[in-house]
């Protein structure tokens, strides 16, 4: 179908044309405040970009490896092992006190290895930032790091536009330029603009389909 032919070519050239950003923390020191606001509704206030971040879940992984900020991270989730079947590419070779498995049932666990990065000068309570996933079941998880002083910020993105600023906010936590999301943000507005610009602006004409991301050898489709 004709829709269909203009889509997929529009998506594989939006990708092609747009430069892979070269990303860095600030060149200067920025004092302005960063707040964010997580799924839950709770705010973290920051007087700068977070030197260190735990990255409990691989959607969190993946961004700081697309953002050129994975070196920020200083403990993940091991699901994001190299054992693991979900495993990322850049995790190969990591130690294996890098991972904790980030769960309800293993929230002891987790706290404490998160005070033992405190004791051992890897983690600063007031600067740095765990980021996880919004999932009900890990409620308890936050709340118990956050009983102990750990700022925790959690996504739950529910369509592409949230999957932006997912992206978005990450980059603004690990102080990374927003180039990536604004690529993100390139690549639907310029689809959506050049469908219209070739008669099909009806929803019904439209696929679901409109994000495509290529890293690691894995390409990936994302639906609005």
């Amino acid at each position: 179908m004709k829709f269909q032919r203009v889509l997929v070519t529009l998506m594989v050239l939006a990708l092609l044309t747009v430069a892979i950003p070269v990303v860095t923390q600030a060149d200067t020191e920025d004092d302005s405040v960063i707040s964010i606001t997580d799924s839950r509704g709770v705010t973290t206030n920051l007087t700068g970009p977070a030197m260190h971040v735990a990255s409990f879940g691989a959607f969190a992984t993946n961004t700081l490896v697309d953002i050129g900020m994975l070196e920020a991270a200083v403990i993940f989730d091991a699901s994001t092992s190299e054992f693991n079947k979900s495993a990322i590419p850049e995790m190969q070779g990591m130690p294996a006190d890098r991972f904790v498995t980030v769960s309800s049932s293993n929230k002891d666990m987790v706290v404490q290895t998160m005070l033992g990065l405190v004791d051992d000068g890897k983690w600063n309570k007031s600067s740095d930032v765990v980021l996880g996933f919004g999932y009900s079941y890990l409620n308890t998880v936050w709340a118990d790091l956050e009983g102990y002083d750990f700022k925790v910020v959690t996504f739950y993105p529910n369509s592409y536009d949230g999957i932006v600023q997912v992206v978005e906010d990450i980059e603004t936590l690990t102080g990374a330029n927003h180039s990536v999301s604004a690529r993100m943000t390139f690549v639907k507005d310029y689809i959506g603009q050049t469908l219209e610009d070739n008669g099909i602006d009806n929803d019904t004409e439209r696929v679901t389909a409109i994000y495509a991301s290529y890293s690691s050898e894995t390409l990936k489709i994302g639906n609005n």
